[in-house]
């Protein structure tokens, strides 16, 4: 779950290579996605810090050990989302040359594919967890009861097993399509932008 790990498995070489046929303007055109996987990163960040806040003041409000144990994994894995999402944020440097161009576009492209493809891996474990939260505390609220005289009602068993069945692919589904549009377009510019400069001629 450690993306420095992976982040410094992709540093480049300290040979640089020389090429003399990178114009400004395809430097510039290659880092306009970098800038723009940079904000979105800590756009992303800023709503997780959002998001664990409003399940802190859940789990303090409502002083039932199922629900904050429930909402607890949700909150872990939204402090690790946004705290990674950051640490990335500040990972990619703008102050890219002709001569390092290629490798940290590169770099970039591998870490935010790894850090994507982690990050609903993990979802995928915690999404029955939230769902299990979410109906725990809906019917607490509903009822006006205890969680345990809740789920003694006839069928109420069946339904959350049928909520957390079909919520975990939803949302799973769900998070990896808000990954694609946040980052799916850009990664699929870099890509572009490594070829293009893989034909670049090296002296």
């Amino acid at each position: 779950m450690d993306l420095q790990k992976i982040w410094q498995s992709h540093i480049p070489s300290t040979h640089i290579l020389h090429i003399n046929h990178i114009s400004d303007l395809q430097v510039k055109n290659s880092l306009n996605p970098l800038k723009k996987i940079k904000g979105r990163l800590k756009v992303s960040a800023i709503w997780c810090a959002t998001i664990a806040i409003i399940y802190i003041a859940i789990m303090v409000y409502y002083h039932i050990w199922q629900i904050q144990a429930l909402i607890g994994v949700a909150l872990l894995f939204t402090v690790w989302a946004g705290s990674s999402a950051y640490r990335l944020h500040t990972q990619i440097s703008e102050n890219v040359t002709a001569n390092n161009l290629l490798a940290e576009l590169r770099r970039n492209r591998d870490v935010m594919t790894k850090w994507i493809s982690l990050q609903n891996q993990i979802a995928l474990f915690v999404y029955p967890f939230s769902a299990c939260g979410g109906f725990l505390l809906g019917g607490f609220v509903g009822s006006g009861k205890s969680v345990e005289w809740f789920l003694s009602k006839p069928g109420v068993v069946w339904i959350l097993i049928a909520t957390i069945t079909i919520l975990t692919p939803l949302c799973y589904y769900l998070g990896r399509w808000m990954c694609k549009v946040a980052y799916g377009n850009l990664i699929d510019q870099l890509n572009r932008s490594i070829t293009e400069l893989s034909s670049t001629p090296i002296e």
